[in-house]
């Protein structure tokens, strides 16, 4: 079970009362315990979908790097390959 140390309420939504992460959320902690092909494969699908964007993943970001999170280093190099202008197909 993973129990994060910072979780603010708006890092959290509900689906049919059921507690959960936002998707930008999750993947950021997925990025810290899995290998780093599956975090790559994970937010792809998630861009592809339309799940998340890459804006808000960047504003995850800025405030969990602060923190020293364990997903940093692969959520930094996720992000920095997908640019700007990045569009999966």
């Amino acid at each position: 079970m993973h129990e994060p140390r910072l979780l603010p309420p708006y890092h959290c939504q509900t689906l049919e009362d059921i507690p959960l992460t936002s998707v930008a959320r999750t993947l950021f902690d997925l990025a810290g315990c899995v290998h780093p092909l599956r975090a790559e494969r994970a937010l792809d699908n998630a861009l592809a979908r339309g799940l998340v964007t890459l804006e808000a993943l960047r504003r995850m970001g800025i405030e969990l790097l602060e923190h020293g999170r364990t997903g940093s280093a692969p959520v930094r190099r996720l992000l920095a390959d997908r640019g700007a202008g990045f569009a999966r197909e």
